[in-house]
């Protein structure tokens, strides 16, 4: 299907994202089959960004999975199906995964259901249907302070409006990576581990999606302000739990599928 794919790892994983997208039409055609489409709403979406070792990619977004960039975490999703005012058009809201609850929520009850209290997600329903800007403006990239391995190591970064604020350690892929159709393997650079805030990076994503320019030093009370709201998060987030990777969820003992523990 990919001939003018050398790379046979990047062969393999767009052979892999193929399938993906035969198993996703079973299962719309099984639902328009039991007429089932015309009450149907479905989210398609990913959890983060690329797995860069295993022939992901995210360019000319900046890095990938594990790190702290766009490429990192911003990612593609869709909507499709009933109730939606405005299809076949891109919305670009700032939507983040802890909004998608309360979000289809509302869909589900036509807007009338009433959100949590003590969640962090806000009800985007009616902006997304319709197109009208998103309730959301800021939200929280990461913020661990723990340098132990690479799932802890003492990230922080938020997201105000147009501006981002990275501070201290990255995370492991720093570089904008192109897609390896016609290339074979490269090597990755690792991030080297940092302690503490610095250094400060500050980009406008709107101006600079592919965070080329850190612009921390030009503006230092926009540096100031995102970091004072950091400090407050940080006065207010709860421990995480950290616990090690279990050997016993391999896919080997359990019929060729990962099992809870892994991760």
């Amino acid at each position: 299907m990919y001939p003018d794919v050398m790379n046979e790892g990047r062969k393999t994983y767009c052979g892999m994202v193929s399938a993906l997208d035969e198993s996703v039409g079973n299962v719309t055609a099984a639902l328009t089959n039991r007429g089932m489409m015309d009450n149907t709403l479905i989210l398609f979406l990913s959890d983060n960004g690329p797995d860069m070792p295993f022939h992901g990619n995210s360019f000319p977004l900046r890095g990938g999975k594990l790190s702290i960039w766009e490429g990192g975490h911003r990612s593609v999703s869709f909507l499709h199906g009933v109730g939606l005012q405005r299809t076949g058009v891109t919305y670009d809201g700032l939507v983040h995964v802890v909004d998608w609850r309360p979000t289809l929520l509302g869909a589900a009850t036509g807007g009338r259901g009433t959100p949590e209290a003590d969640i962090d997600g806000i009800n985007l329903w009616e902006n997304i249907r319709t197109g009208s800007p998103s309730l959301r403006t800021e939200f929280v990239y990461n913020l661990d302070d723990v340098h132990a391995d690479f799932f802890n190591a003492g990230t922080a970064a938020i997201r105000d409006g147009d501006y981002k604020l990275i501070l201290g350690y990255t995370g492991s892929y720093n570089d904008w990576y192109r897609p390896q159709n016609t290339t074979e393997d490269e090597p990755l650079h690792v991030g080297s581990y940092v302690v503490g805030d610095l250094p400060e990076q500050l980009y406008n994503l709107r101006d600079d999606p592919t965070e080329s320019r850190n612009i921390a030093l030009q503006e230092p009370e926009m540096v100031a302000k995102m970091k004072l709201k950091i400090n407050q998060y940080r006065k207010m987030m709860v421990p995480a739990q950290k616990r090690q990777c279990s050997l016993l969820a391999v896919p080997s003992l359990h019929g060729g599928v990962w099992s809870p523990g892994w991760c």
